[in-house]
């Protein structure tokens, strides 16, 4: 009964430094490319998005690597479904959601697209490296696509982004990732033991 207990309090844990982790390397990196002047295109396509998705992917490789390949994947299909229905959902409450067309058809085409695809590789239960690797290469050419359609995005300028130094701002970059690295180990192997 102890060890159950452990094992719950290894992934409350683990959740917690995934959560924080995420923050402070997001946090970090946006700051890091403002103070650096890349355009927003680039900081919400490749910081954010990455950002957001690194403890998903964190989990994912210490699932794997652990023989643990239905984490890996529950992972994903998981942390999907609750980006699509909870966190649009809820952010609908709080505030109704305004977007420009031309970008909801793209990226909503390319959703529609990639979880098709997502659903014919799982029918065979296998993903093969071919298919890894076409994968990676379709994320490569959508991020592209995403920042030559986005590049003429004007600067906003953020005030509070010169409150941070750069030092400071490297320093939530780099600590959140090993934050989210310890949150991943210490959340796959508490969530394989409960399993």
């Amino acid at each position: 009964m102890m060890d159950i207990v452990q094992d719950f309090a290894l992934v409350l844990v683990g959740l917690i430094a995934l959560v924080y982790g995420g923050d402070y390397t997001v946090r970090g990196a946006v700051h890091v490319a403002e103070k650096l002047r890349i355009s927003p295109a680039v900081v919400g396509i490749a910081i954010i998005g990455f950002g957001t998705s690194l403890p998903e992917m964190l989990v994912a490789i210490k699932a794997v690597s652990g023989g643990n390949a239905g984490v890996a994947v529950g992972n994903v299909v998981g942390s999907n479904i609750a980006n699509i229905l909870l966190v649009l959902g809820v952010g609908a409450i709080v505030a109704p959601q305004f977007c420009q067309r031309r970008v909801v058809m793209r990226d909503g085409i390319v959703m529609v697209c990639i979880s098709l695809l997502l659903v014919s590789v799982l029918i065979d239960a296998v993903i093969l490296r071919s298919t890894a690797l076409i994968m990676i290469i379709g994320l490569i050419l959508y991020l592209v696509m995403a920042y030559i359609s986005d590049g003429d995005t004007p600067d906003s300028d953020d005030a509070s982004s010169d409150e941070i130094t750069m030092a400071k701002s490297i320093l939530y970059l780099l600590g959140g990732m090993i934050v989210l690295m310890v949150g991943a180990d210490v959340f796959v192997d508490g969530a394989v033991n409960i399993a």
